[in-house]
């Protein structure tokens, strides 16, 4: 496990682009199997090495939504607040720096560090439980 990770630590520092992923497959309901799969795959591949992705065909470039995240990160916290992720939010928003606390070590218990980056998590259910 530990080589795996050193691997993906590696890669992650070491990207040259950002994945853009099509999940058109994962919203399609008559999608096949082995194109849902190929799909999560990539989503990991992309998650583990890189830490992010942008999702294909969106309408947005790379350097467009570089460019929008850029802008939005770039705010005072005082502005990004009024997104910040909570109850009330339903676990959903920004994330100011130092907010996240990942566990880390062998076996998922040796102890908790902060991640020191900020976020923004936007997204919807898409069926199954508490999907509005």
């Amino acid at each position: 496990m530990r080589a795996a990770t050193s691997a993906a630590s590696r890669a992650a520092r070491a990207f040259t682009t950002i994945p853009a992923i099509d999940v058109r497959p994962l919203l399609d309901p008559t999608a096949s199997a082995a194109a849902v799969a190929s799909t999560s795959a990539a989503l990991d591949a992309a998650a583990a090495t890189v830490g992010f992705f942008s999702i294909a065909r969106t309408g947005l470039d790379t350097r467009t939504l570089l460019r929008h995240a850029a802008a939005w990160f770039g705010l005072p916290d005082a502005a990004k607040a009024a997104t910040e992720l909570g109850p009330g939010s339903a676990y959903r928003g920004w994330q100011r720096l130092g907010a996240n606390v990942t566990r880390y070590g062998e076996g998922g218990g040796a102890g908790f560090a902060r991640d020191w980056h900020e976020a923004i998590d936007l997204y919807r259910e898409v069926g199954g439980a508490g999907a509005g």
